[in-house]
């Protein structure tokens, strides 16, 4: 083992620098990369109606139609009406851009182009968002993590904060665009597969063209290449309806390890909250500064129409479709995370205090109860019911 240096060497410095552009092209490459939909070039070929397969003229309509999606892009612009009133007006207009859904990664979610109806239902709210006192209180955020960062740090590495710093926000932007652009160009398979499923409804192969997302990929691959009998996907479908009906009522647990082909889960993963007195939680602390409002209990985004100005947005956990809400939410609780979580990171952005980790903590409060989350300590305290 070689000596330990307790600061960074020239090396260290040039093969930082080296990555930090190594890691920038990967991400910007990755924009540019398609995505192909898995259909065989057999079946990209056939013409015959009463084939398994989409007709090529499909496929390739709906891997054009498919690229990042024109949806609506929301314009908030202050302007002066005809009275000399300053007035806050919403622009809808179609833009580019990539498709963000609650649990964007699963295939089977209908997209917002589809059901647009939860980012309708928050423009009138982000609206009356004061996007001056945002910036202010992010701002205010940066300078005082900013500080306490530098003075936690020996002289002789200070130098290199604000480079690592400048560094991390460009990689964080290029990995947020890159995991944006993936999911912009899973379109073809969200497209294509109800196109394949409504094809084999008229087969009677399923009842839903929908159904087609019960089956795994290459039981699709194989049915539309003929290897796979199609009279059998509608019992395989029903059959794992159910099991999935069953999944759906249970309560994952946080960890299942699995030795020698027994599962079991470990004593930590069983580890209820921790409280101290009856209304006092304790958490992980991931955002900093206190706020207190009424709890504003959420299971999903979609239910984000009830959570107003300043209020406390507490959760299971969060992904790219409750961004929007993070606008409003005087702070943040969720059940899971950690500092790198979606939830914990985004709070930080905004400069909300966050508080996450805290198993049954959706138990525990009621709607509408007036907590305080202190984001320093990670603690969240209940004021009153």
């Amino acid at each position: 083992m070689g000596p330990i240096y307790p600061f960074p060497t020239l090396w260290d410095v040039g093969f930082f620098l080296y990555m930090d552009r190594v890691l920038a092209f990967n991400a910007k490459k990755s924009r540019v990369l398609g995505w192909a939909a898995v259909v065989s070039p057999a079946c990209l070929s056939s013409s015959d109606a009463s084939s398994p397969c989409l007709p090529a003229d499909s496929v390739s309509t709906a891997a054009r139609e498919s690229r990042p999606t024109r949806r609506f892009h929301c314009l908030i612009a202050e302007k002066v009406d005809t009275a000399g009133r300053h007035v806050r007006q919403i622009e809808l207009c179609p833009q580019d851009c990539a498709i963000v859904i609650e649990r964007e990664s699963y295939l089977r979610n209908p997209r917002w182009r589809e059901r647009p109806g939860y980012l309708l239902d928050n423009l009138q709210a982000l609206a009356q968002t004061d996007l001056e006192a945002l910036a202010a209180t992010r701002q205010a955020t940066a300078t005082v993590a900013m500080a306490r960062v530098r003075n936690a740090l020996p002289w002789w590495q200070r130098p290199l904060l604000k480079p690592l710093l400048r560094s991390a926000n460009l990689q964080s932007n290029d990995r947020e665009a890159a995991r944006s652009a993936l999911v912009a160009y899973s379109e073809p398979g969200r497209r294509t597969m109800p196109a394949i499923g409504a094809r084999w409804v008229e087969r009677g192969w399923l009842a839903d063209p929908n159904d087609i997302f019960f089956l795994l990929g290459e039981e699709i691959v194989d049915a539309l290449e003929g290897k796979l009998d199609g009279t059998g996907l509608a019992a395989r479908v029903e059959d794992r309806r159910i099991q999935f009906d069953a999944w759906m009522t249970e309560t994952p647990t946080d960890v299942i390890l699995e030795d020698a082909g027994k599962v079991f889960i470990p004593e930590a993963a069983k580890e209820s909250i921790r409280m101290e007195g009856q209304d006092c939680f304790i958490g992980v602390a991931v955002g900093s500064g206190c706020a207190t409002g009424k709890a504003r209990l959420l299971r999903s985004p979609e239910e984000g129409v009830r959570l107003g100005n300043g209020d406390i947005l507490v959760v299971p956990s969060t992904d790219p479709a409750w961004t929007p809400l993070f606008l409003r939410a005087g702070g943040l609780v969720m059940e899971t995370g950690g500092y790198l979580s979606h939830g914990a990171i985004v709070a930080r952005e905004f400069g909300i205090p966050a508080v996450v980790n805290l198993p049954g903590i959706l138990h525990h409060l009621q709607d509408g109860d007036v907590v305080e989350v202190d984001g320093g300590r990670g603690m969240v305290r209940r004021l009153r019911q």
